[in-house]
């Protein structure tokens, strides 16, 4: 077994130039990663989504080829190859997943078979893992790293994008949606439904999140509300009435409810969330690290995270201040599909893009993606 080195790369601004020269984009994600009790890859839908949509904008950009790698045999990335270079006898599921995801120690041999599928690219990825990022920043590959913003009842839904390119992240950044737009958004969900009424009477939100997710991984293994037991009982404890909404893409959480059940002021709920938050019953929200504790502040309602989310982003983390450029997510709207801004960003032209352009849809991010998130549709 190959000797696990650790992982300290140091993101800069000497990467610029490898933009430029990489011979083609790569579309990616997280290919180690496994559906949660499972042990075979659930990721390659979400990048055949990624490049379906991106790929024409790029290749123009750079006018370079792309190509994808999924966690197949035909793209070449063997997922059970990786796991067991990893360690010896490592086999894929979702908690061997956790514990490799932002290892801070990997073998060589695992760093070099991720850098024979990755080296000459430049890499466009749907939520890579953290310790991919790292082997790309230290051997030179610039990327770009997306995820889905968590304010989500906009028209359109928003991404957040990373980068090891300090020059990227600077240009990203004249282009950021600011959060005073959040408000806005939640101002005209509430204005589309001012007769919303609810049997509820005031009280607290506990929302429920989903099993084996990044946001939920913390020093290698997975964790949830169960691991903040005492904190929650104190909060429960203080509430005349505290409500709880499961995460409607969860079904295996049968030890949160029981936790849950235990307490006689808790009561199970499946209303709209984002049609509570418009009315006076939820007076707080808490969740692990759940988006909806983020966007009740936008409603007007305080929300409470018990766990530091992995995503940070720059228009609504005061912490991202303090943090590498690498490590904040820039949050862009409208833009993504627009070739001319993928060039200006890549600093392959200094000419600004010329504006937001007309699609068949005006919302092609979540109309693609056949996602709403509990948003009501008008």
């Amino acid at each position: 077994m190959c000797a696990k080195q650790p992982i300290s790369p140091e993101a800069g601004t000497g990467m610029a130039d490898n933009v430029a020269s990489a011979k083609r984009v790569l579309f990616t994600g997280d290919i180690i990663r496994t559906g949660y009790n499972q042990t075979t890859p659930n990721q390659n839908k979400n990048i055949e989504w990624l490049s379906a949509l991106f790929a024409p904008s790029l290749r123009w950009a750079f006018g370079k080829p792309s190509s994808v790698l999924r966690s197949n045999p035909e793209d070449g990335f063997d997922i059970q190859t990786f796991y067991h270079l990893c360690e010896y006898g490592l086999k894929p599921n979702s908690r061997n997943w956790a514990l490799l995801f932002d290892t801070p120690a990997i073998s060589r041999n695992a760093v070099d078979y991720i850098l024979g599928h990755f080296e000459n690219s430049f890499v466009v990825g749907l939520e890579i893992p953290k310790v991919f990022c790292k082997i790309m920043t230290l051997a030179s590959i610039p990327y770009i790293d997306i995820t889905i913003h968590p304010v989500r009842y906009g028209r359109e839904l928003l991404l957040g994008l990373a980068t090891n390119v300090d020059a990227i992240s600077r240009r990203m950044k004249e282009f950021s949606v600011q959060e005073d737009e959040h408000y806005v958004e939640a101002s005209l969900y509430k204005a589309s439904s001012p007769d919303i009424s609810s049997r509820l009477r005031p009280g607290i939100l506990i929302g429920g999140q989903t099993l084996g997710d990044r946001v939920s991984i913390h020093n290698g293994r997975f964790i949830s509300l169960l691991d903040y037991r005492s904190q929650l009982t104190e909060i429960i404890k203080n509430q005349e009435v505290a409500y709880f909404k499961r995460h409607p893409l969860v079904r295996n959480d049968h030890d949160i409810i029981r936790f849950m059940s235990s307490f006689p002021n808790v009561r199970f709920i499946d209303e709209n969330i984002y049609d509570l938050l418009c009315g006076p019953t939820i007076t707080g929200v808490y969740s692990l690290c759940s988006g909806i504790s983020i966007e009740a502040q936008y409603f007007g309602v305080q929300g409470h995270m018990l766990h530091t989310p992995i995503n940070l982003f720059h228009e609504i983390d005061g912490v991202a201040k303090d943090k590498k450029f690498d490590e904040v997510f820039v949050t862009i709207k409208d833009w993504t599909l627009n070739g001319e801004w993928w060039r200006y960003i890549a600093g392959l032209s200094d000419k600004l893009p010329s504006g937001k352009r007309a699609y068949s849809s005006q919302s092609p991010i979540r109309d693609t993606l056949k996602q709403d998130w509990g948003r009501r549709k008008n």
